[in-house]
């Protein structure tokens, strides 16, 4: 159910991510973030501002996950919101990516999700579980 123009925005999504999964195994996060945020500004990212402007917010929250899903399958909560995170920053958005943790029974759960003013853009299956903010960028 993608259209012509989300099949021309999808390839440049994914070699973001690609590379977005890639830093978040070699570079601390705070650092990485900052490097996002910072990189949001400059020209050189104009290639994804054609795509990024055309699509809304809920078609960028669905392309997102779906390059996200691509590129490292399910479970990419962090790379998804990063990438989420850049291309609202680039949209000169309001976005703070939160990282979150919840109990479930012995285990540990943890969840990143990107929130503006105050609300997640992304509510879905993974917020049902109760998850506390333990980061907020």
């Amino acid at each position: 159910d993608l259209s012509l123009r989300d099949w021309l925005w999808l390839p440049p999504l994914v070699l973001s991510a690609l590379a977005i999964s890639i830093a978040v195994k070699l570079t601390p996060l705070a650092n990485l973030i900052r490097f996002l945020d910072q990189s949001a500004r400059h020209p050189w990212i104009a290639f994804l501002q054609i795509g990024n402007r055309l699509h809304d917010l809920k078609e960028l929250v669905r392309l997102t996950g779906l390059a996200a899903r691509i590129v490292q399958g399910p479970g990419c909560c962090l790379s998804r919101s990063l990438l989420r995170f850049w291309l609202l920053r680039a949209r000169q958005e309001p976005a703070e990516l939160l990282i979150g943790v919840a109990k479930d029974g012995d285990l540990l759960q943890s969840h990143a999700w990107i929130e503006q003013q105050g609300l997640a853009i992304d509510a879905g299956q993974e917020l049902n579980r109760t998850f506390v903010p333990v980061l907020r960028f």
